[in-house]
């Protein structure tokens, strides 16, 4: 859709002086078609610009969801591996444990960029 590629634009900007800049024609753009999204968007815009008082090199990573999607897709291949399983409480032991281990897994992880975000 138009409208997602005109907001991807507004937040992939590069300075949050642009993000506004694009923010503003976003909304002129768009006020008429869908005016109550835009109110909403307009009363959180500062909370939402948030993200760029953030090193470039970190920003992606923010709003990214891989992580999350990785650990998904991780859990339930775990479970398909276990055929049957007895009850909700061993599903869920599973799911533990396969998360405890991603995490000890993931937990020396280095992201790019984030030492600058330090105090």
């Amino acid at each position: 859709m138009q409208i997602d590629r005109e907001l991807k634009r507004v937040f992939t900007a590069d300075t949050k002086e642009d993000a506004l800049a694009m923010h503003s024609m976003f909304k002129v753009q768009w006020n008429k078609k869908y005016p109550r999204q835009i109110y909403n968007l307009e009363k959180k815009v500062n909370y939402l610009f948030t993200y760029f008082s953030y090193p470039q090199s970190v920003r992606r990573s923010l709003h990214s969801n891989n992580t999350i999607e990785r650990m998904n897709k991780e859990v339930r291949r775990r479970i398909k591996a276990i055929d049957s399983l007895q009850t909700e409480e061993s599903a869920l032991k599973i799911v533990y444990l396969r998360v405890a281990e991603l995490n000890e897994k993931w937990s020396h992880r280095v992201l790019n960029g984030y030492f600058k975000c330090r105090d």
